[in-house]
């Protein structure tokens, strides 16, 4: 049963990595009685979760149950090439525009999450990740780039439980974030740029390598 003063996004986290997963099969149709028992919760917490995964394109009411959706494999890796285009624009304007107290926000964060890998706490890893991205994107003080990416970071956020799971990956990630923050402390736009892009493509390459490890365990 989850126990959580924020029933509602326990929930959420639940069935969004369940679908993630696989754990609710792309095409399934599921209840919110089959959830909330299966999760020991009221409907009142399924119901408003399956909203929310409703408005993220995760699942689909049909009047008959909620039919998973998810995000397929070709969905994901157009949205990592997209974010491999945008983070080089985001990288060179944010060099040119982030500040010493987001500079310290960044540095702080990242130490946070070097700690969180080291204790390999998937879900702190991927809140710290979030942090970082937000505060950066906001950096470049263009708004239409961070409405742009913001959105594209979260969907491809979902899929991070495939790789951040794995300890050398989550190291690599965080030593790509400590060249990026390095960058940015001397605001050098090309290194940046280079540095943001190079973490971008590092992400979707490693999150192929996990889709296709993951096709081979279900295969057998």
């Amino acid at each position: 049963m989850i126990k959580n003063t924020s029933l509602a996004d326990q929930v959420y986290e639940q069935l969004e990595r369940g679908i993630i997963l696989g754990e609710y099969e792309q095409g399934s149709t599921v209840t919110e009685k089959d959830i909330a028992d299966k999760l020991g919760v009221s409907r009142t917490p399924v119901r408003e979760a399956l909203n929310r995964l409703e408005h993220d394109n995760m699942v689909e009411e049909t009047g008959k149950g909620t039919k998973i959706i998810g995000i397929s494999e070709k969905d994901i890796i157009t949205i990592y090439r997209l974010r491999e285009m945008l983070d080089g624009l985001c990288a060179v304007e944010a060099a040119e525009n982030i500040t010493d107290d987001e500079i310290r926000q960044l540095s702080d964060i990242l130490d946070y999450s070097e700690f969180c890998v080291m204790k390999q706490d998937p879900d702190k890893i991927r809140e710290c990740d979030n942090n970082f991205h937000d505060i950066l994107y906001r950096s470049s003080r263009n708004p239409v780039l961070y409405n742009i990416l913001i959105p594209l970071h979260k969907k491809a956020a979902k899929y991070r439980w495939l790789t951040i799971s794995d300890p050398s990956r989550a190291q690599l990630s965080a030593q790509e974030h400590r060249q990026i923050l390095e960058a940015l402390k001397k605001h050098d736009k090309e290194m940046t740029k280079i540095a943001m892009v190079s973490h971008a493509s590092r992400a979707r390459q490693a999150m192929e390598k996990a889709q296709r490890n993951k096709r081979m365990e279900e295969n057998g």
